[in-house]
């Protein structure tokens, strides 16, 4: 019987690994990513023991990391006859896997902004609608008072005011 090493997350892994939960991604592709981060190549096999997911969701979590161009795939004979072994590793350090990452969620986040700001002019338009409708009466949902809301610019080419 063959002997293996198996590696288990630190504590600061785990932490790392639930900032990435906390981020959006799933369980998987964080534990996945996490894990070939202290392993320079590894095995579908030692991902499963090392992160204690199943197979298939090693499968989907490496199938997700190739798409975004994370992780490498490497397919490796065996001693033995029989389907090959697949090896991963990361395809760029973890700060540029970072960083990219970032770029994507600050996207995000003006995409959101920007249909928020469509949706409150949209509002806006209705509401002045609604009070030529309603002339002396008062619209429902309106401010008497007549305020708006702005904030500040948090997006390239954001013309709020």
């Amino acid at each position: 019987m063959e002997v293996k090493k198996v590696t288990y997350f630190t504590e600061k892994e785990e932490e790392v690994a639930n900032l990435l939960m906390n981020l959006g991604f799933k369980k998987m592709v964080a534990k996945v990513m996490i894990y070939l981060s202290s392993k320079p190549e590894s095995t579908t096999h030692d991902i499963e023991r090392g992160t204690d997911l199943r197979q298939p969701e090693v499968s989907l979590a490496t199938a997700y990391m190739i798409n975004k161009k994370w992780i490498v795939c490497k397919e490796v004979k065996g001693k033995k006859t029989g389907r090959p072994a697949k090896t991963f590793r990361l395809a760029k350090p973890l700060p540029e896997i970072f960083n990219s990452i970032e770029e994507q969620k600050k996207n995000e986040t003006c995409a959101k902004l920007q249909m928020m700001k469509k949706l409150l002019t949209c509002a806006n338009v209705c509401s002045a609608i609604l009070s030529q409708v309603y002339k002396d009466k008062p619209v429902p949902g309106e401010d008497p008072r007549r305020l708006t809301v702005s904030g500040p610019r948090l997006c390239e080419g954001d013309l709020s005011p």
